[in-house]
């Protein structure tokens, strides 16, 4: 299978991509507004922009299968003395054709670890002060599912080539941008490298030897810090975190990747269920996050939410409370304790790869392992009905149409059916579609008769579903 979008798509999938997304400004708004894009053809029904009219249905987070492979990695090597919150970074590289990872550890004896100097441009020596003895690592695959650690001379460990890339950072992001023009920033990064409380960046060619760090931002940040290109905004948004006291989570903007606007707040929990990561990434003309819920009132232990956005800085949480990614409530588990999700999921034909790093126990225990989970395509939230006995129905705002064809993406149970309707301002019907009896994805609705352009709303009425999507376009 082929990843088709997200961090390491091509040019071509990337500017696609912003096209799909350019109806959204950077308002702080979650109303819908005027000036819709006719071009983007995906529509997630999660956007509350596009809802009218629910009657008996409710959003609810959609389902993950966890890989039966799980753990895919765990802490083996001699310097990965502490790998228990991993923040994983993922991304597919369409030039190198493989899956490429950035990981996170603790050392307990760095005092051994060797800087390879005659590596130009290169990291920092170790003896500057910086994040404690704290490690990124870096691993491939060809398939996103073994996975190699290999042997880099870069740093190295007892006289020996080591998977170390970086060495006292906490929290580092990394993404392959690849609208970026010059080779030697491909690679991005932030980070807290220097002192405490301060956010660095810098730039690498391959992800593996990397420039100088420069402080651009002043934020605690000792989290999964993570940035992004946003096509919408046509600039870069980075995403970290405020503490002590209350973790909540900030944004900060920029157009170079340099210069960055002061961190704001966006996001905040409860002093019981705190906000403690976001991984960020665009989608469908949207960005979701899926932030990490730090249960501090009752058990200690870490789940993941999901979160959506139109423009990065308005962000509304899907069903609090829900877990995307369910912690195991089996004794011994090794992700019945914490589960933190990957920068950023890996998006391929058929499928939705969530990668995330795991832990038996509470937030601060060791060690920690790389799991992934897979979920159906746009089944990240979905419409279902509240009384079982009685359809469901939602109906979209106004939306502009060109006459493309219309299709829908669904799971639909034994018995159920989705049948869906044009309707006028007054609600009245101006199209019908044969009814949906079966699980689809992206399947193109046939009509009783032509639908004219201009703006339509779109009604559902379903059973024994859940509704994902609609899209228009082939």
């Amino acid at each position: 299978m082929k990843p088709v979008s997200m961090r390491g798509i091509t040019p071509a999938a990337r500017w696609a991509l912003a096209v799909a997304a350019a109806c959204f400004t950077a308002a702080p708004s979650l109303a819908w507004g005027e000036g819709v894009d006719p071009a983007r053809n995906r529509f997630l029904l999660l956007d509350s922009r596009l809802i009218e009219k629910v009657e008996n249905a409710r959003l609810a987070v959609g389902t993950v299968n966890k890989h039966p492979g799980n753990p895919l990695f765990g802490q083996e090597l001699p310097w990965e003395t502490n790998t228990s919150h991993m923040y994983p970074n993922v991304v597919y590289d369409p030039h190198e054709r493989i899956y490429k990872l950035w990981y996170y550890t603790r050392m307990d004896d760095a005092g051994v670890l060797e800087w390879k100097r005659d590596v130009t441009p290169g990291p920092l020596a170790p003896k500057q002060t910086g994040e404690g003895n704290c490690a990124t690592l870096y691993a491939t695959s060809k398939d996103g599912i073994r996975w190699e650690k290999p042997a880099l001379d870069v740093y190295r460990y007892k006289g020996k080539p080591t998977n170390i890339v970086v060495w006292r950072d906490h929290g580092t992001g990394v993404f392959l941008d690849a609208r970026d023009p010059d080779p030697m920033r491909r690679y991005k990064l932030i980070t807290v490298r220097g002192a405490p409380g301060k956010i660095d960046a810098a730039f690498s060619p391959d992800g593996i030897r990397w420039s100088e760090f420069r402080c651009i931002a002043e934020a605690r940040g000792d989290t999964h810090n993570n940035a992004f290109w946003a096509p919408s905004l046509d600039r870069y948004v980075a995403i970290t975190r405020a503490y002590p006291g209350m973790r909540t989570v900030l944004r900060m903007e920029s157009e170079d990747f340099i210069n960055w606007t002061e961190p704001v707040e966006v996001l905040r929990g409860s002093q019981a269920a705190q906000t403690y990561s976001m991984p960020v990434f665009p989608y469908a003309g949207v960005y979701l996050g899926l932030p990490a819920i730090f249960r501090a009132g009752t058990d200690k232990r870490v789940h993941t939410e999901l979160a959506w956005s139109p423009d990065t800085a308005a962000w509304k949480r899907i069903q609090p409370g829900a877990q995307l990614i369910p912690l195991s409530e089996k004794a011994g588990a090794l992700d019945r304790g914490c589960i933190y999700a990957a920068a950023v999921p890996v998006v391929l034909e058929d499928e939705i790869r969530i990668y995330y790093s795991a832990q038996k126990k509470q937030h601060s225990d060791q060690p920690g392992w790389l799991c992934m989970a897979t979920m159906r395509s746009d089944g990240w939230a979905g419409y279902e009905q509240e009384v079982v006995k009685q359809p469901a129905v939602v109906t979209t705002t106004a939306i502009p149409y060109k006459g493309q064809p219309l299709g829908i993406t669904a799971d639909v149970a034994k018995g159920g059916s989705v049948r869906v309707c044009v309707v006028d301002d007054n609600g009245q019907h101006v199209a019908r579609a044969a009814p949906v009896s079966q699980t689809v994805s992206d399947e193109r609705l046939v009509w009783d008769k032509q639908i004219e352009p201009g703006t339509i709303r779109l009604r559902f009425e379903f059973s024994n579903a859940k509704l994902f999507s609609f899209s228009m376009g082939d």
